[in-house]
């Protein structure tokens, strides 16, 4: 009995039965579309759909020694950010969406919303990840956290403050519910953090540029701006949740939003 391999064409994902992804006759690839018999496809569906779909780990956004989180002027009630290299060059940006994931929407006040959503884009416009900040309740409200999840859907990790923003700020990184490092002030009330891997190994350091204390003074920005230093290439997940970490802790203890 032979097996045949399937010819190029498009097939229904198996990770999402709403998207067609294309078979090269060798290995899946990274392109999908929405399903053409699919109906009643969900927006968020569709929305992600529209977005090229990036891959977690690769790429500039990954790569680069030192990059710069860089917030923007809020379009409505809606943040985003931009990551840029040493250069100024944007490689990466971060932008508010609504519970679909559409970007460019007009959001409700901040007191309105239960919970805040964000999207993961690479230079090319690729989605790489959606974060979600779960609305907090009156116990958690100065302790926030953020779930992160790939393009598809699926979990990545999770960042939680561990303080309430007096004193030396420290935030943890979890996998399926099993710590894998973190990052704390390096002393009172500092800009400087360092960050580490779960066997408590320094992996990256982030400092939010305070006045003349910024390794990267002639980055233009509108807000706040987040320097941040990877001696070497991270594994995934925690790549992706150091690459979070700066945005994670603007969240946390610097967004006037909060």
């Amino acid at each position: 009995m032979t097996s045949t391999t399937p010819l190029p064409g498009w097939y229904t994902d198996s990770t999402n039965p709403a998207l067609v992804r294309w078979w090269d006759g060798a290995a899946w690839t990274e392109h999908v579309r929405p399903h053409p018999g699919a109906a009643g496809n969900h927006a968020q569906q569709a929305q992600q759909a529209q977005h090229p779909v990036g891959r977690l780990g690769a790429g500039p956004l990954f790569e680069v020694r030192e990059l710069v989180l860089v917030e923007q002027a809020p379009a409505g009630n809606a943040a985003s950010y931009r990551y840029v290299d040493r250069h100024g060059n944007e490689i990466g940006s971060l932008h508010q969406t609504d519970e679909h994931g559409r970007t460019g929407m007009r959001l409700p006040g901040r007191a309105s919303q239960d919970t805040m959503y964000f999207r993961l884009f690479d230079a090319a416009g690729a989605l790489l990840a959606a974060i979600t900040q779960p609305y907090q309740k009156a116990s958690e409200i100065f302790k926030p956290r953020i779930t992160v999840t790939d393009a598809r859907g699926r979990p990545v990790g999770e960042i939680k403050a561990e303080t309430a923003g007096l004193g030396r700020n420290r935030m943890s990184f979890s996998v399926h519910g099993n710590r894998a490092g973190g990052l704390a002030a390096t002393s009172w009330l500092s800009s400087k953090y360092t960050v580490v891997d779960d066997a408590k190994h320094q992996v990256a350091e982030i400092v939010k540029r305070e006045f003349s204390d910024f390794p990267l003074p002639d980055i233009p920005a509108n807000g706040d701006s987040y320097w941040l230093s990877r001696p070497s290439r991270l594994p995934e997940p925690l790549g992706t949740l150091v690459l979070l970490a700066p945005f994670a802790l603007d969240n946390a203890y610097h967004s006037d939003t909060k």
